[in-house]
């Protein structure tokens, strides 16, 4: 009986393991979402101010 229990505290312990190293690579996929999102946001903003250039640029060559 004493030998099951210590399995069966071993499993729960690597269970528990593992799902630390689950949350943090789900954490570190977060973040990395968020890098992403906030550079798409950025790209957006360079893409249209680079159009507002073009068009000002335009309407003084007419």
């Amino acid at each position: 009986m004493g030998k099951a229990i210590g399995q069966l505290f071993a499993f729960i312990t690597t269970l528990f393991t593992a799902l630390e190293r689950s949350a943090k690579i789900l954490d570190n996929i977060t973040t990395v979402g968020e890098e992403m999102s906030l550079a798409y946001v950025d790209l957006s903003r360079h893409d249209r101010a680079k159009q507002q250039l073009l068009l000002t640029t335009e309407l003084t060559t007419v």
